[in-house]
């Protein structure tokens, strides 16, 4: 997708997204992962969560921290705000420029870090660690609207050391695409650990925890427009060894996927990471 279109095509989807907003805080997604101290061996805890920022509507939630909460009745992680950065396209044309506030769509990424912290006790069956809010955008295949971040770690080789770093990824989501034009994406996840890496597509949760309900003709692996809702659709395949991602839409909205990360070292799943992301597919 050429800039010039992608520039275009972000102006107009956004005004998609304002119309339909039900919260001020505009989010849509997110993520957490986490990062191993070199020598202490404690954990911090990083979170991501996607917003949209087209209008200057007051920010309401979240504040200068997120309290990352464990599964296994731990106190919760404080998080704090370290940076917000846009993720908007660059435009040739400064007239084209796409910057929070402007009207003409925008989106940013609001990153929390934790301090490094001790975690024990982290059973067999996992632990999962999450932040979850209401008020997420009507999607278009979705009915559930509060949503929850998360990701799960589970214990190798015993102790309280923290002995793997999560997997990252190093692109950001795919947030626009224009519909009718194949659209081929790899969010580039990666190991500094160089563990084995299993990408797959997997369901959106609630603030409980709880698997979403999605509307009619949609499904956690059937998460775009398929041939169902346009006879020219290719839904969405995602390469469960690398991530890379592939489809065609000639239906336009906001929808909502999560891809999920397994982890395994030495035939053990050692972690799992979710990144529930949007994608808006309007004309360009």
């Amino acid at each position: 997708m050429s800039t010039k279109s992608f520039c275009c095509l972000t102006a107009l989807l956004f005004s998609f997204l304002l119309s339909n907003t039900t919260n001020a805080s505009h989010l849509l997604g997110g993520e957490i992962t986490w990062e191993c101290h070199p020598t202490n061996g404690q954990y911090r805890i990083i979170s991501k969560l996607y917003r949209d920022c087209d209008s200057m509507t007051p920010v309401i939630y979240p504040p200068g921290f997120i309290q990352i909460n464990l599964s296994n009745s731990s106190t919760s992680i404080n998080a704090n705000l370290i940076t917000i950065y846009q993720i908007n396209p660059g435009c040739y044309d400064p007239a084209l420029s796409i910057n929070c506030g402007s009207n003409n769509g925008a989106f940013e990424v609001w990153l929390f870090k934790s301090a490094w912290v001790t975690l024990a006790n982290i059973p067999t069956s996992g632990l999962e660690l999450s932040w979850g809010t209401c008020c997420r955008p009507v999607s278009t295949n979705l009915m559930t609207t509060d949503f929850r971040i998360r990701a799960i770690m589970y214990p190798f080789s015993g102790g309280t050391t923290c002995n793997n770093n999560s997997p990252i990824f190093l692109e950001e989501p795919l947030v626009g695409a224009c519909s009718g034009v194949q659209s081929n994406f790899n969010h580039n996840a990666m190991d500094f650990d160089n563990d084995s890496l299993f990408v797959k597509l997997s369901s959106p949760v609630d603030q409980l925890g709880v698997n979403v309900a999605y509307t009619i003709g949609y499904s956690a692996t059937n998460p775009f427009p398929d041939a169902s809702k346009h006879s020219s659709n290719i839904p969405l395949t995602v390469n469960s060894s690398n991530g890379a991602m592939s489809f065609k839409s000639y239906t336009n909205g906001l929808f909502i996927a999560v891809l999920e990360i397994e982890e395994w070292r030495q035939g053990a799943l050692i972690s799992r990471t979710f990144r529930d992301a949007p994608t808006i597919i309007k004309p360009c």
